[in-house]
């Protein structure tokens, strides 16, 4: 966990900014139909998840945050990559869940 306060909001605004332009490259993806975006939508997902381990390290039930981009990262594969569909949906359906029950019990045992 960062050292200071000033260096957990840094990380906190780092982590959200990053997901924020990975909410933008899939909307931008679904609007133009263009599949390409979802690569850095990925790349982005994966870098806010690693700065929001840093919060939430040490912290009970605070793997939830992996746990919904992989969510989110299966229903993307899933979006480009059509054929692997029947894998991928029930993966993410299954990842959810898990994310879902740990969100509810990080909530439950948060400090």
């Amino acid at each position: 966990m960062p050292d200071s306060v000033h260096g957990r909001q840094e990380v906190c605004r780092t982590a959200v900014g990053l997901f924020g332009g990975a909410a933008l490259c899939i909307l931008m993806a679904v609007g133009t139909g263009s599949h390409w975006l979802v690569l850095p939508a990925v790349g982005l997902l994966v870098g806010a998840v690693v700065l929001a381990y840093r919060i939430l390290n040490g912290q009970r039930y605070g793997y939830w945050v992996a746990w919904a981009a992989a969510t989110v990262v299966s229903v993307l594969v899933a979006w480009v990559q059509p054929d692997g569909r029947v894998l991928q949906l029930p993966l993410a359906c299954l990842t959810a869940v898990v994310a879902v029950v740990s969100f509810m019990r990080w909530c439950a045992h948060r400090p």
